[in-house]
């Protein structure tokens, strides 16, 4: 898998019409003949959705206060 050879191996056979090269910064290390699937991602968008219903029930809840303390201080006034 060097760049400067035919990179024939066992991972790129020479069938492979479009074998594995370096490219100006990578190393062969990050060469993958395949796509490798993200399994953490589904776990990473659950956490995403509970925060986003944390924080705006915690919005809510913060709006309620807010609301409920002019309210009182309106009453307070009259």
């Amino acid at each position: 898998m060097e760049s400067r050879s035919l990179g024939i191996g066992t991972t790129n056979p020479l069938s492979n019409l479009t074998p594995l090269t370096n490219d100006d910064f990578g190393t062969r290390q990050f060469l993958c003949p395949s796509a490798v699937p993200e399994s953490r991602l589904f776990f990473v968008v659950v956490a995403g959705i509970f925060a986003v219903q944390y924080a705006a029930r915690t919005l809510r809840q913060m709006v309620r206060q807010v609301l409920g303390a002019l309210a009182w201080m309106r009453g307070m006034a009259d």
